[in-house]
């Protein structure tokens, strides 16, 4: 968890000056337009937080849902599904 912080904190920084897109995942549990709608949920509260707690401007963070389309693990077991569902923060 230390390293997430670390790596937030450095992320945020750097976004002082840039634009960025915080993009929401999920598993493949349940019906493709609910897990696209909670993926586009997972993203915008990633950008509220940013945005009330950190105070990056609202401008420069856009945010989008993909859904179960990009998984990094298999969706298999518990575990694999636990990664899956993540909002991942990219630079512009």
């Amino acid at each position: 968890m230390r390293f997430a912080c670390l790596t937030l904190f450095v992320f945020v920084t750097s976004l002082v000056a840039g634009v960025a897109s915080a993009q929401g995942h999920t598993d493949n549990a349940g019906a493709a337009a609910a897990n696209l709608k909670v993926s586009q949920d997972r993203a915008a509260a990633v950008k509220t937080y940013l945005v009330q707690t950190h105070g990056i401007v609202a401008d420069r963070l856009t945010t989008s849902g993909l859904g179960d389309t990009k998984p990094i693990a298999e969706n298999t077991s518990d575990e694999g599904r636990a990664k899956n569902r993540r909002v991942e923060l990219v630079k512009k």
